[in-house]
């Protein structure tokens, strides 16, 4: 399966604190996830009724496709 946004949907994030938009530096993200006692996690996920979801359209093909 294919993940893809269409461009101009999602802005690239350099991890470099220069404005949105405008970054000419990027930065590698370094991620840590913590798993033990000292460092607690959860996520909270809503209870959303069914009949309150509305299906997702598929995004048409970009051009090339």
């Amino acid at each position: 399966m294919a993940l893809y946004a269409p461009a101009g949907l999602y802005d690239v994030n350099p991890n470099s604190r220069e404005p949105e938009g405008h970054a000419d530096h990027k930065r590698i993200a370094i991620n840590r996830l913590h798993l033990d006692r000292d460092h607690p996690s959860h996520i909270l996920l809503p209870i959303v009724p069914a009949g309150a979801l509305t299906p997702l359209r598929p995004p048409s093909a970009p051009a090339g496709f």
